[in-house]
């Protein structure tokens, strides 16, 4: 059991395991209560450091001839590995992202590629960037395909 004896000099912690006394004096206690203060400390304002280095990017992606959202388009950030699809209502969000500049791409099967660039994301704001993708035209020769049956 561990307990504790007061002493004209100071304090005494008695470890009942080996029947010793540990004196503490004065500067033991100050030099302890100093450490104690720097690790709550440490502990308050570091995360604080840390949490605020990224922002974020939304917006909504778009036929450009009928302005109605397209679905399961692919955004991306240019240049990182930060990728994401837009949702039934064609928008999209992109988190954690360091703050900086960036070209931010849009793809889809049959609308051309998009790229926005510059877009400048900044501490703990949500930058919009809206996108109007045109469909693209694909022109096939003629060539003809056969297939067989064995």
């Amino acid at each position: 059991m561990l307990g504790y004896k007061c002493q004209r000099n100071g304090f005494a912690i008695k470890y009942a395991w080996n029947g010793k006394n540990l004196p503490v004096g004065d500067k033991a206690l100050k030099k302890l209560q100093t450490i104690i203060t720097g690790i709550i400390i440490l502990m308050v304002f570091i995360p604080s450091v840390f949490a605020a280095v990224t922002g974020k990017i939304s917006g909504v992606v778009e036929d450009g001839f009928d302005s109605k959202p397209v679905i399961g388009a692919t955004v991306r950030v240019l240049g990182t590995s930060l990728i994401t699809k837009t949702d039934e209502d064609g928008e999209y969000y992109l988190i954690n992202i360091p703050i900086g500049k960036y070209n931010i791409a849009v793809t889809h099967v049959g609308f051309d590629t998009l790229t926005q660039t510059d877009v400048r994301v900044l501490l703990d704001l949500t930058t919009p960037v809206d996108f109007q993708i045109s469909e693209m035209t694909v022109n096939l020769d003629n060539n003809m395909v056969s297939v067989k049956y064995i």
